[in-house]
């Protein structure tokens, strides 16, 4: 019999592999769309704004970080530049996937949030307007 020495993290980090690998292939390969609990891998450390507790294995679920880039969005207030701001975010982090992780964090963000195929930088300008009605709100012909 064969002694078997792989210790238990070495397990615990193959079977993340594993579900990561099958993943990663089904949205490349076969188009199917991410879902929350689906795993992404961090190739590098995270920027600081977006760090939080360290990944064990550095895997870490594409719902936690889109969480992480929500919570560390500006302008909650406005949901027009609440929503501009963490995708923003999400480009940010990116910088800590790889290519193919990457494209699956934002195809993932977009569909949590119904954005689809809305144009960014309209988007962009929509949260501009938000925040400038906002203002003319609050502190009227100051703005």
């Amino acid at each position: 019999m064969a002694d078997n020495y792989l210790t238990s993290s070495d397990v615990e980090y193959l079977e993340k592999l594993k579900l990561w690998l099958r993943s990663s292939m089904e949205f490349t390969v076969l188009d199917v769309a991410p879902s929350e609990d689906d795993l992404i891998f961090l190739v590098k450390e995270l920027p600081v704004w977006l760090s939080g507790k360290p990944p064990k294995n550095r895997f870490v679920t594409l719902g936690e970080m889109v969480k992480l880039c929500e919570d560390a969005a500006s302008n909650k207030m406005i949901y027009e530049a609440w929503v501009n701001s963490a995708l923003n975010n999400v480009y940010s982090a990116l910088r800590a996937l790889n290519i193919d992780d990457g494209n699956r964090l934002i195809a993932f963000f977009k569909t949590y949030h119904g954005l689809g195929d809305v144009d960014e930088d309209e988007m962009e300008n929509e949260a501009r307007e938000a925040i400038r009605e906002a203002q003319q709100a609050l502190y009227g012909d100051m703005y």
